[in-house]
């Protein structure tokens, strides 16, 4: 049943080429966010945020909160920390940190799971590693030996990677320039660049956005397409397979850099001055640099929320 949910509610969003991460929605309304104002909302409905891991289950979204406060010169927007370093009437350039988003995979209680309003839209490090959603498979007194185990693609690799042995991914710090064009009222470019300054895995990545917002009277909606590059280290960190994970040389995966292009919607209707309905999807194709992973199972990964909206 819940494979069944999962792919009616792909289908539906697709046809209607409605893919959204729910992070738009409130693109809406920080459009109007007033300057030293701090803004708190909640959204409560259905969706889920998908796993393409092996194993991974989606991420439930039942309750979804917002927070974002607008300076003079700075900004937070829902895990976004930003400073503006030049304004125009439609022109702006900012420095930007924000966690990694590629990690939420790997760890349930991650911003990106959490604060999913930035895309409508913490925690340590668990001791256990990736969290593929643990099954204790065998009875006891059973063989033990193939407990937790992946298999990789039976095209690449004829043994199993030990899920126990696989090196756990942590989160990684983000920070670079995001520039902002204002075409006109109703179109926008958005062009970023980040860098892990964490360590973690010395990787870049960068995000190419055209968004087109239609307004008419109560209704709000806005339109998304765009495309993220990650770098080759980045997505070996995250997906790659290596001694750290195993010490089968031939179960060893270093994937490439990484261009994976997404299509989003989000819609909102005003009920009052408090409440609104709110509905938001995304859907982003995974390259093959990462669909080939021995612990992805999915070549694609969505987000889709639906519900009301109550502003604090």
């Amino acid at each position: 049943m819940k494979c069944f949910h999962k792919q009616l509610f792909i289908y539906f969003y697709v046809l209607l080429a409605m893919c959204f991460c729910v992070q738009s929605l409130h693109a809406q309304t920080t459009e109007h966010a007033r300057v030293g104002e701090l803004s708190l909302s909640v959204a409560l409905g259905y969706g889920e945020k998908s796993n393409p891991l092996y194993k991974g289950d989606a991420f439930p979204l039942v309750i979804v909160p917002s927070i974002y406060y607008y300076g003079k010169n700075w900004y937070f927007d829902n895990g976004d920390l930003g400073v503006t370093l030049a304004e125009q009437q439609n022109f702006s350039v900012n420095l930007l940190a924000s966690v990694n988003g590629e990690a939420a995979h790997f760890h349930d209680w991650h911003p990106a799971n959490i604060l999913v309003s930035r895309q409508f839209v913490q925690i340590d490090t668990p001791e256990l590693g990736p969290e593929f959603d643990d099954e204790q498979s065998p009875s006891a007194g059973g063989d033990q030996s193939d407990k937790d185990e992946i298999e990789a693609p039976v095209d690449r690799v004829t043994e199993k990677i030990v899920y126990d042995q696989v090196a756990k991914r942590k989160w990684s710090l983000d920070t670079g320039v995001q520039i902002h064009w204002f075409v006109q009222a109703n179109h926008q470019v958005k062009f970023r660049w980040m860098y892990d300054v964490t360590g973690v895995h010395q990787g870049h990545n960068s995000q190419l956005e055209y968004s087109y917002k239609l307004v008419n009277n109560q209704w709000r909606h806005k339109f998304k397409i765009g495309l993220d590059w990650l770098s080759s280290d980045l997505v070996d960190y995250y997906y790659g397979i290596s001694a750290r994970d195993s010490q089968a040389e031939n179960l060893w995966y270093q994937p490439g850099d990484a261009l994976l292009p997404y299509i989003g919607y989000a819609s909102g209707y005003k009920i009052s001055q408090k409440w609104s309905w709110v509905l938001s999807a995304h859907y982003q194709q995974l390259t093959s640099e990462i669909e080939r992973s021995p612990i992805v199972a999915k070549d694609y990964r969505y987000t889709l929320f639906t519900g009301m909206k109550y502003v604090f």
